[in-house]
């Protein structure tokens, strides 16, 4: 974990840093490096912006208007596209939640199957363990948990050798991506797993090549051997019909309102977000603010987006008498008195909030869980994804 902070310093600042110094480099030094894996994010020609992209921490299009003001749009055609793909997977699969039911199905069946079957079981733990004996899939493995990021060309070579040399289910590599990238995201990890396994574009399969491997990742592994030849599509049930979106009132909300920030969007709406800042706090309109470090996921969920921290006036939150205090950093921390250790509740509802001036907040519960389906988180106004990382 310590290396995926230092890699992915989770702040605004290094966000936009990091897009400021990638920007220059997103038309044809982008185009002409982005399939190589050549260890390391410092090594590669990639953004690794994927991460603060998963949280809107840029947004897409205030990736593209950096990309615009450094090339013309056909010289970046390659990285916008990139882009765009996550904006794509993500409202496919928001016109198609059972998608995501069908596969949080399989998972609960997958892991009684793995519990059950002493085969499956050592197959799917060398897989994930990187102790299969295939030099680059065990290296990624590895990789992976060690710093919860990979790049997307070996993404690909990843699911393809997880689904068609090892013979296991793309819903557990899925699930096993899902649980560690740093910018997992319910509707890009799950559709781009089906892609390599030829569900989601019929009679299109991904299939990992021993000389791609070796000409895009410059020789670091000894030649694969035992690789499957043959790619064939899975079978599994054809995707539901497009269905229609709701309609998103972007209006501001009148009177007191809670806003629920979560994992795949920690930043507040406009309508919040142009508001002047105030100082302090209180019940009826609490200041917000996202604290908090990279995790990685400790089991997969039944909600693509889990739990978020949520305050102000919502029927699950109760604060203490209000009290305005100086401007200053709000701080959040476990509190003791409602759990030994963080890891004994993951669901956050052991938090407390501690103001500027040192007044506790006593919100004991300030957890909520959505009940919106993948994509669809709505607070008032807002719109809430791997196999493959967007750029």
């Amino acid at each position: 974990m310590a290396e995926s902070v230092s890699s992915f310093p989770p702040t605004v600042k290094a966000a936009h840093d990091r897009l400021s110094a990638f920007a220059p480099r997103a038309g044809a030094a982008y185009a002409h490096g982005r399939n190589h894996d050549l260890g390391g994010i410092e090594r590669n020609h990639v953004s690794a912006l994927s991460p603060y992209l998963k949280v809107r921490l840029p947004d897409e299009a205030t990736i593209a208007r950096a990309v615009l003001t450094q090339h013309d749009a056909e010289t970046a055609d390659r990285f916008l596209a990139e882009v765009f793909w996550r904006t794509y997977w993500k409202g496919w699969m928001e016109m198609r939640p059972a998608v995501w039911d069908m596969y949080l199905s399989d998972i609960k069946w997958l892991r009684d199957d793995v519990q059950t079957q002493s085969g499956l079981r050592a197959r799917w733990e060398a897989a994930c363990n990187g102790d299969t004996g295939i030099a680059p899939f065990d290296h990624w493995a590895r990789e992976l948990a060690r710093t919860h990021y990979l790049h997307n060309h070996a993404r690909m070579w990843f699911a393809s050798i997880w689904i068609f040399t090892l013979k296991l289910p793309w819903q557990l590599g899925a699930d096993f991506f899902l649980r560690h990238l740093l910018d997992g995201d319910a509707a890009v990890n799950t559709l781009s797993w089906r892609w390599v396994a030829g569900i989601q574009t019929r009679g299109k399969t991904y299939l990992a090549d021993p000389a791609n491997i070796a000409q895009y990742t410059g020789g670091r592994f000894a030649p694969p051997t035992g690789l499957a030849t043959q790619a064939q599509e899975v079978p599994y049930p054809e995707a539901p019909p497009a269905a229609d979106l709701p309609a998103v009132d972007d209006a501001p909300p009148a009177g007191r309102y809670g806003l629920i920030l979560h994992e795949d969007d920690i930043v507040a709406p406009p309508f919040v977000a142009g508001t002047p800042p105030r100082a302090g706090f209180s019940c009826k309109r609490g200041q917000l603010k996202a604290h908090g470090t990279w995790r990685p996921r400790s089991r997969p969920s039944d909600r693509p987006s889990r739990w978020m921290l949520v305050r102000g006036s919502t029927p699950r939150t109760w604060c203490g008498p209000p009290k305005i205090c100086t401007a200053g950093p709000w701080t959040t921390g476990w509190n003791p008195s409602l759990c030994p250790t963080p890891r004994s509740d993951p669901r956050g509802r052991c938090w407390k909030t501690i103001a500027p001036c040192g007044m506790p907040c006593r919100c004991r519960n300030i957890a909520a869980r959505s009940t919106a389906r993948p994509g669809r988180w709505r607070p008032r106004g807002s719109s809430g994804s791997a196999s493959t990382s967007p750029a």
